[in-house]
Formats: C-alpha cells, structure tokens, sequence
C-alpha cells in the first residue's frame, strides 16, 4: 500500500447519496479520494483515525434514521398516500357499499374476514404492501387485467361503468377471447391447417355455446344481443347425447334455456364486446386501453402499485392488477409478488387438458347420411375413452364454399393427458396421430355415418382447458398486495360464470370492500358437468 504524501494527497468527502431504492429503502455512500486543486497537509494518521470515526458514526446515524423512518411509514397507523406509499395522508376507509347485483344466484361471495396485520403476506422477492384505496372511482386510478377472455372483458366493463380506468392485456394473436376462441377462413387464425383455404370454413374449437339461468346475466345477455354481439342458435334442440358402445342417443343436454352463439363464430362475442367498449371509451380519452398480442411475464412493485412487463418491455404502472387467466402462467406470474395466499388458491384450482380437431367432412347435399345419428348436430359422447364431444360447425355458421361441414371433436381428459405434448409447438407427428385416433373412434360409434374427410384440418392441444373444481365464492383479492383474480373457475365453468366473476370484482375494487375476499375458501369438485368440465 502506497503511503499518502501529505504535500501531495488529501482526503475530500466530495459527497454522500442517501437514497431509498424503489420498493424498499436503505442506504449507500460513497467517500471519494479526489485530487483538488489545493493541497492542504494533513498528518496522515490523524487524518486516517478522524475519517474512520467519523465514518461510522455517521453510517450509524444513517441506519438509525432510515429504520426509524421505515418503521413509522409501515406502522398501521402511519402516513401513507390513498394508494400507499410516501404520498401524504391516507384517505379514511369507507364502508363497502356492496357487491355488484351481477353475483350468481347459485355461488354468493363470502368474503373472509380481514387481516388485522398487513405485513403478514410476503415472499422471499417481495414484501411489499399498501394502504387499499376504499374507492378507486377518481378518475386517476388504473387497473391491469392480464387476459382478454370473457370473464377479464366483462370486469372491464363494469370498471368503466365506474369510471375506473384500465388496460387490458391479452396474448391472443388472432383476436381476444380466451376461451371463446374460433379458427376461419380469411384471418390469420387459419395458419396451421392442411388443405386450401376455403371461405366459409369455421370452427369454434373451445367454447361452442353458452346458455344463461341467472336473472342479472340474462340483463346482460340482452343487452348484448341488442347490440348484435350475440344471437340465439336456431338448432339448440339438435343437442344432445351418444353412447359410444351401444350407439343410443338422445336429444338435450349442453345447458337450460337458450343457447346463444357469436355472429361467425364464438371469438366475435369476446371481438364485438371489446369493440363496443372502444367506441364508448375512446382510446383518446384515456380510460380504457388494448395491449394484445401481450405476454406479460413479470410484476414489479412502485411506490404507487404494480409497473406491469410485457417480455421485459414496460407497460406501465398501475394501481392494482387482476389477473383474468390461470395455469402455470398465471402461478408463475403472481408468485414473486408476495401474494401468498392468493397463489395458493391459484395453485389448487385442477385443469383438464383436452385434444381439439378441426376437421371438415363432404356435405350431406352429395346423398351422404349425416355424420350424427337421430338429427343431432352436436353431442356429448359417453362410454370412450377418446372422444367426449362433437359438434357441426356448419349447423352454426352454414357450409363452407366447397359444400363441405366443419366439425370440431373434443377428446376425453385421459386421452389429452396421454397424449400431451408442449401446446405451443405440436409436433407434425403427434398432430397426425391425435387425428387417426380421435377419427377412428369417431367412426366406430354405431350409428354414425363415415364421410369423406377433406383436405382440411388441424389439431390443437389446449393444456389448461376447463375447470374441474371450483372456489365457491365469486373472485380473489388479497388487498394489501393489490392482486386480485376472476375467472369462471371460481364459481363454476363458462360464460355465465366467468361474467359474473368480472362484474362481481369491478364493483368490489370500484367501490371497496372491508376485507379481502376468497382467500380462505376451499376448491371442491364441479358437480353436474361432463368429465372435461362445462364449456358452455
């Protein structure tokens, strides 16, 4: 070590940083040794044992303060901003003025009671809480919901009716919808079949109805009607059931009431709903905005909420988010956040895994029989171990160009597990062979007629497809971690349930609600719906 020249070498403490770093606090500094301008001899020794004091007691100081700080921001009863932070004095919480009238009759929220410590939720990445907003109905406030299906829609919808503002973020490349998913002629939804494009050509390959028995989202469904997003199916009584061993069948089944379907397809109910909420709350007015396609892979907390990444690019910050998926990546996107007890409901929920071919047949006008015995259009198989749907697109949306009939099948869970692969990137192979099996044990029902198969089609794996348990109560929200969830999961399985979920939290977060909800409830079995679970 070079000794310090005091003719030629002084210490100058140019500066100290004390900084609070974002999402948590404490302290750097930083001693510079500098060269000035004007030597000043000092006695080395002195001067080394002077810093070295006056180092310490000074870092001390600083640690001493900034636990004191911290310990009085935390503190229940310390300074905070309406939505958390170092942003003033907090708002006095109002008393919840009620869940929204949009709850099903057949699941009503019980809401636990609430945390009396709200440091109690954390994670090793994050331990960040905040004072909740008792109303986020200021104009100022913004929610993410992370997916674009029905039930992330319909929590938007009520949201804005609140005057609360948000930004929807889906990873649909063809459209928003989730589950209400269609593939058709004419848009990039087509890519991946075989064969030549034919206009026409439709297949709804999730969700291929839905039905209402619940007075409020009848309201809804009117509402909606009125607009043109959906219309009644006139063939809902070719609906029913087929044994696949003893070839019987029967009309009924696939809901109560009517049956309603998109205009083209099921993806325009979720397309059309998005649209009418634009041209109500134009982008250019600031409260309602469409991020898609978007991934969002991460969640990093502000002072003022969550700063939302989409494949590591910045989508902004919000003052609370609600995650309208699940899965996998909805459990690896809330598990740094420190929302414990709302990954561990995400976490317990059970998804069947179900093959999906899009097929197309000759039509019948070539003096062919039907393909499905009795009249049916559509039916739910029992007693394969392959095939556990099949539905007549065509029924639905009329005969492609060509004269040919889509179909869309649906395999058994056991068979989508058996054969599951990664989703995103089928291999050719696995495709082909899905195909033969799933056809083949189509055509070996008795009663059903073989047909021609066209040049078209495509399988698709759908790894997280429908709820077979439920929450019971109509949406999570761990408030002191500003995460939330709907989903149809929650109460059931469909459309119905997945609205009601969305308008049910919109009205919890808009105008507040005295304790966290849906923490504490277990998930038991769906009764009453087919092994895959209900997609209507």
């Amino acid at each position: 070590m070079r000794k310090a020249d005091p003719k030629s070498w002084w210490l100058q403490c140019e500066r100290w940083h004390i900084g609070t770093p974002a999402g948590g606090s404490g302290v750097s500094g930083d001693l510079n040794l500098t060269t000035g301008p004007e030597p000043r001899p000092v006695a080395p020794l002195a001067l080394t044992l002077v810093v070295c004091v006056s180092f310490e007691w000074r870092l001390r100081s600083v640690r001493l303060f900034w636990r004191l700080r911290e310990s009085t921001l935390m503190a229940p009863g310390g300074p905070g901003g309406p939505l958390g932070g170092l942003q003033g004095p907090a708002r006095p919480k109002q008393k919840a003025k009620g869940m929204s009238n949009r709850v099903s009759n057949r699941q009503q929220s019980s809401s636990s009671s609430s945390r009396k410590n709200r440091n109690s939720y954390s994670s090793s990445k994050c331990e960040k809480t905040w004072e909740y907003s008792s109303s986020l109905a200021d104009g100022k406030a913004r929610v993410a919901i992370i997916g674009g299906g029905i039930s992330g829609l319909c929590c938007a919808q009520g949201l804005l009716e609140r005057k609360v503002r948000c930004t929807v973020f889906d990873t649909g490349e063809n459209g928003a919808g989730g589950r209400l998913a269609t593939r058709r002629a004419g848009d990039p939804s087509h890519n991946g079949f075989t064969g030549e494009e034919v206009e026409g050509q439709c297949w709804d390959h999730a969700c291929q109805w839905f039905t209402c028995d619940d007075p409020e989202f009848d309201s809804v469904v009117k509402e909606w009607s009125a607009k043109g997003i959906v219309r009644e199916w006139e063939h809902d009584n070719a609906v029913g059931s087929l044994d696949a061993v003893l070839g019987t069948s029967a009309i009924g089944g696939g809901g109560s009431g009517q049956k309603w379907i998109g205009r083209r397809g099921m993806r325009d109910v979720a397309e059309d709903l998005l649209q009418s909420l634009r041209e109500a709350h134009p982008a250019s007015k600031g409260a309602f905005e469409v991020s898609r396609p978007a991934w969002v892979n991460k969640l990093k907390p502000r002072e003022e909420g969550w700063e939302v990444f989409a494949r590591g690019k910045t989508k902004g910050v919000f003052d609370m988010v609600v995650i309208a998926h699940n899965g996998k990546c909805a459990n690896r996107l809330v598990k740094p956040t420190g929302a414990e007890r709302t990954l561990r409901q995400l976490r317990s929920l059970k998804l069947s895994a179900i093959w999906a071919l899009m097929v197309e047949f000759e039509s019948t006008g070539t003096g062919q029989p039907p393909v499905l015995p009795s009249g049916l259009q559509a039916c739910f198989v029992s007693n394969s171990d392959v095939i556990s749907f099949v539905g007549n697109q065509s029924a639905k949306y009329g005969p492609s160009k060509s004269g040919t009939e889509c179909f869309t099948l649906f395999s058994t869970e056991g068979f989508g597990r058996q054969h599951k692969v990664p989703q995103e990137a089928v291999p050719p192979a696995k495709a082909a062979e899905v195909r033969d099996l799933m056809l083949g044990a189509l055509f070996a029902i008795p009663g059903v007629s073989r047909r021609e198969v066209g040049p078209a089609w495509r399988a698709q794996l759908w790894g997280a497809a429908l709820p077979t348990n439920a929450l019971g109560e109509p949406f999570i929200l761990e408030r002191e971690k500003r995460i939330a969830v709907c989903g149809d999961w929650l109460t059931g399985s469909g459309v119905q349930d997945a609205a009601l979920s969305g308008f049910a939290l919109a009205a919890a977060i808009a105008e507040g609600i005295p304790s966290n909800a849906g923490l504490d409830a277990k998930l038991r079995p769906l009764a009453g719906v087919t092994p895959i679970g209900s997609f209507y």
